[in-house]
């Protein structure tokens, strides 16, 4: 677990670096044979070497690996062995008064399904997290503006243009997550009876 936990945070240690330097094609790249071999290695181990949990770890140690492996090709010259208290300086201004912000994000997404779990019972919970994945659907549109977005700004926030351009892709995202939060809501009851089955029917309303 220790193992796999250190070799994802490389993995998008690499892959953030090709974001910054705006490469979204070799990102792609390497989310796939992450992913594909994450969740092809996962369903071997479990099936056919029945490693249950350590199969699961093993599967992202090895799709990690070879994300490390593509992305750091690709962006091995802006890395080196050096330590600079001054570059340390300057990412500690900037990265502490974000960390509270970060932090409420862990404590949002996981108080919802312990505060289920002790005051209702495992079955509403289990009820609620098949609602959760459901409405996460939305992350698909979410994750390709957040994930471009940043970079933009920190290279183009100089220019003029750069506001306007940024008010149209948040109209543009509304847009769509409009249409996908419609989506979702008008055929729920079809999500959940053919990803789960009729003893979580509830989620529906969730």
């Amino acid at each position: 677990m220790i193992i796999s936990i250190l070799l994802n945070s490389l993995f998008y240690l690499f892959q953030n670096q090709l974001t910054w330097k705006l490469l979204p094609f070799l990102e792609m790249l390497s989310s796939l044979v992450y992913n594909i071999t994450t969740i092809g290695l996962t369903i071997v181990f479990i099936l056919n070497y029945n490693m249950k949990i350590s199969g699961i770890f093993l599967a992202q140690s090895i799709g990690a690996i070879l994300g490390i492996l593509i992305s750091f090709i690709f962006t091995y010259k802006d890395f080196a062995l050096v330590f600079s208290f001054r570059v340390l300086k300057r990412l500690l201004k900037f990265c502490l008064p974000l960390l509270p912000g970060a932090l409420s994000v862990f404590v949002f997404i996981f108080t919802d399904r312990i505060c289920i779990k002790e005051l209702l019972d495992v079955e509403k919970l289990g009820i609620f997290s098949v609602a959760n994945k459901i409405a996460t659907i939305l992350t698909f549109v979410l994750i390709p503006f957040t994930v471009s977005l940043s970079p933009l700004i920190y290279k183009y926030f100089k220019e003029s243009k750069t506001p306007e351009k940024i008010a149209i892709i948040f109209k543009n995202y509304i847009f769509l997550a409009f249409l996908t939060m419609s989506g979702i809501s008008l055929f729920s009851y079809y999500f959940v009876f053919f990803l789960s089955n009729s003893s979580y029917l509830l989620a529906v309303e969730i």
